[in-house]
């Protein structure tokens, strides 16, 4: 309550709309983060179409992320963090070229991928977890706004767990397959010099986690996006061969779709959020 109080109370810094979100939203646990992004986001389209209040550019927002099927704080973060149209533009990004989706051969695509973005992750961890023969992990992306990686879909995790790691900065052990673009293994958390923070490590052995593999989600371009993460019961379990060569093969091709995404289906809404916004004026 005094931290989401104090968000009203903190000065405008003259840095820009992105970073004073940044700034408000690390004071905020991760779980807590996406109420000052999506009102950053108002204040902007607010400001940027001259719309009457925060209220209405809210209304805009939710309506269309809804139409879209992308999360409002999906939304929220591409309008603060993509270069804003160009005044008096007619189009957000004129003359753009739409991009067919990457192949994707780990699991069956579904059609409703192209609608969610969520359904999609949600097969990246579960491909990934059959691949391991566990049922315990979680998929983590990076993000844009405040830094770090955000959590997006859990299996099998206590509530202690996905508190903890809602939200991880950029300097955590989780964040090194994402930093190195390679992936880390820790053969046991019980013993490891990576787990020694003693929360983290309380929290991982709570969750059956007494080894775990995250494996980087890198583009062709070789941007990373996120990593999934996979929890084994049993100290020393680390991947084999031939399941390194699977989980490879689920890091590129998501990281792929991921950045197709990004570039495709996100600005497709913000084209629309552009498009409804200067009918709204």
């Amino acid at each position: 309550g005094g931290a989401l109080a104090s968000l009203a109370e903190l000065p405008d810094t003259g840095a820009g709309e992105l970073d004073r979100v940044r700034a408000l939203a690390r004071m905020l646990p991760g779980a807590m983060q996406t109420r000052p992004v999506i009102e950053g986001a108002m204040r902007v389209v607010r400001d940027r179409y001259d719309l009457a209040d925060t209220d209405q550019a809210f209304e805009l927002l939710r309506r269309v992320s809804q139409q879209h099927n992308v999360r409002l704080r999906t939304l929220a973060a591409a309008v603060l963090t993509v270069r804003p149209p160009d005044p008096g533009s007619a189009r957000w990004f004129p003359g753009r070229l739409r991009q067919a989706p990457p192949s994707v051969t780990f699991a069956e695509p579904h059609r409703q991928w192209r609608d969610s973005r969520s359904a999609f992750l949600s097969d990246v961890l579960d491909n990934a977890l059959a691949c391991m023969r566990t049922d315990h992990g979680d998929l983590q992306l990076i993000d844009r706004v405040v830094g770090g990686l955000r959590l997006e879909v859990q299996r099998g995790l206590p509530r202690e767990f996905v508190g903890l790691f809602a939200h991880v900065t950029d300097d955590s052990t989780r964040a090194a397959a994402v930093q190195s673009g390679h992936r880390v293994v820790v053969a046991d958390v019980a013993t490891s010099p990576a787990y020694a923070e003693p929360a983290a490590r309380a929290a991982m052995l709570a969750a059956n986690g007494r080894a775990i593999q995250s494996t980087p989600l890198v583009a062709p371009d070789g941007h990373c996006h996120g990593m999934v993460s996979t929890l084994d019961g049993h100290p020393g379990r680390t991947p084999s061969p031939a399941e390194e060569a699977a989980l490879d093969r689920i890091g590129r091709e998501a990281g792929a779709w991921l950045a197709w995404h990004q570039r495709t289906v996100v600005l497709d809404v913000l084209e629309d959020v552009h498009d409804a916004a200067r009918r709204a004026r």
